[in-house]
């Protein structure tokens, strides 16, 4: 009984995990969530017009103190990355 709740809570984790890094929001999030981990669950994320060659898509950062943009750009296998960002000029 313990091995399959054990195994339940694994296979719970690494769908957390996949889907941290399939979706660019939550991608964002995760990255910010190191520097706030409050802000970063109540700030809001929104796709802009601007892609960069190397940098990737831009995505707004509504409600986070420090920086107010971030990059996410894709891996080989599909996942979703922070590539940059910051509070911009």
């Amino acid at each position: 009984m313990k091995l399959k709740k054990l195994m339940l809570k694994g296979c719970v984790i690494t769908l957390a995990i996949l889907y941290i890094l399939y979706t660019p929001s939550a991608a964002i999030k995760s990255h910010l969530f190191f520097s706030n981990p409050i802000k970063s669950l109540t700030c809001s994320i929104t796709k802009s017009n601007y892609v960069d060659s190397y940098y990737g898509q831009q995505y707004l950062v509504d409600g986070f103190d420090d920086i107010h943009f971030g990059y996410v750009n894709r891996n080989l296998v599909g996942w979703c990355y922070w590539s940059g960002g910051g509070s911009g000029p």
